[in-house]
């Protein structure tokens, strides 16, 4: 049962130039990056999930049509990541729903579970901390929940940045959560051919 109300912000509206093909689409097991991505955020303790499209948007909602999400259409989504994310958390917060924050995350982690995304909630509401984020491979990074008093700071992105940029001028105040395997996102061919290689090796 949801006891608060944080929001998932999940990205999938890039081109995804550097895969040659959108990356929402890839598919693992039968399931696209998408729906894996959508699914584990719907079945956390998570208020409500957004998901933000632009590329590709009428394929990416015939994906989702089944799933209880609320869908952005960002029709700026070649600006950057950055227009993806202003865009969302001006949906979020113009929809009348309460909100507590708002957890970021992107399609192209195929390691991130809902037990994670829970961890990092519970965490959140457990601490107190405003800042929590996903810790892996030395480095940190989204899945990541952004308190209220971070919420407005989303909405003064560049369209070219991201929220790792807003995580790293306030590290003083970052609370993480590790994620075995977070480093790897499927950003090119190659790494979705070592992805798929590792994981068959294991299977």
């Amino acid at each position: 049962m949801q006891t608060t109300h944080f929001h998932i912000l999940l990205l999938a509206a890039g081109l995804s130039s550097r895969m040659g093909q959108p990356k929402q689409f890839l598919t693992i097991q039968g399931n696209s990056l998408l729906t894996r991505s959508a699914t584990a955020a719907i079945k956390s303790k998570a208020f409500r999930t957004w998901v933000v499209l632009g590329n590709q948007a009428e394929r990416a909602t015939e994906l989702l049509k089944s799933l209880p999400v609320s869908l952005v259409i960002n029709e700026h989504f070649q600006l950057g990541m950055g227009s993806s994310l202003t865009y969302g958390v001006k949906s979020v917060l113009n929809s009348g729903d309460p909100v507590d924050g708002i957890l970021v995350m992107v399609c192209d982690q195929p390691h991130v579970t809902t037990a994670h995304l829970n961890k990092l909630l519970h965490t959140c509401i457990e601490s107190g901390a405003q800042l929590v984020v996903s810790q892996y491979d030395n480095s940190i990074g989204v899945p990541a929940v952004f308190g209220k008093s971070y919420v407005d700071q989303l909405l003064l992105l560049n369209p070219e940045q991201g929220a790792k940029s807003i995580i790293h001028q306030h590290l003083s105040e970052v609370k993480t959560v590790s994620l075995t395997g977070g480093e790897i996102d499927l950003d090119t061919p190659e790494d979705l051919a070592r992805f798929l290689q590792a994981r068959n090796k294991k299977s």
